[in-house]
């Protein structure tokens, strides 16, 4: 845990997710699927996805868990996404920085100083976050559709993409497991194998 962040338990996330996965186990399950963004043809997916604007999680998508740098693995992918799609039309929306745990929102400032792309602030957690605060950070009404939301965690990230509306991409394979968390390493396992008996179905 960083020194500038202070711990809280993402409840109101987990009743959500309990109560809503069980009638709607689709909006578990992501648009794309890749190892890790290093991957991404972000050209392809703009053009195949007709995607204008992205939203990256944080830990473990961009950087490492708890460190406010991009991870060596995706520096050249995020220069290729802020190249196709502007950076202007990319944010990240993190379940720390940016929150009420992110103490005077100076990890928020260290992070977009570190990553040269903003935070969205927001009060609620992921998948909670109500689409309308993606819209006021951009100053704008946005298509959900047009909007991709990029993470490692179905439970948060993908869940919320789809309740949204967003179109959803899936990093399967976390950039390193120094500083994880240990719960959500062994949740993101069995998320992991729960999308993989899915893909082996579909």
């Amino acid at each position: 845990m960083h020194k500038l962040l202070k711990q809280s338990w993402n409840l109101p996330a987990i009743k959500t997710t309990l109560y809503t996965l069980p009638r709607n186990p689709r909006l578990f399950f992501p648009k794309k699927v890749l190892k890790d963004i290093s991957e991404a043809d972000w050209g392809q997916l703009k053009f195949e996805m007709n995607i204008k604007y992205v939203i990256l999680d944080k830990d473990n998508t961009l950087t490492a868990p708890y460190v406010d740098h991009l991870h060596p693995k995706v520096e050249k992918s995020i220069a290729e996404c802020k190249n196709i799609f502007g950076s202007e039309h990319i944010a990240i929306v993190s379940n720390s920085a940016g929150t009420p745990d992110d103490i005077e929102l100076k990890w928020m400032s260290k992070i977009e100083e570190a990553t040269g792309i903003p935070v969205i602030v927001h009060d609620k957690k992921k998948p909670l976050i109500p689409f309308r605060e993606i819209e006021l950070h951009f100053g704008e009404l946005l298509e959900p559709s047009r909007v991709l939301m990029v993470g490692d965690r179905l439970l948060t990230d993908t869940v919320f993409g789809n309740l949204c509306g967003m179109q959803t991409l899936h990093c399967l394979v976390p950039l390193t497991s120094k500083g994880d968390n240990p719960i959500a390493r062994i949740v993101r396992t069995i998320e992991n194998k729960i999308l993989g008996h899915w893909l082996k179905r579909h």
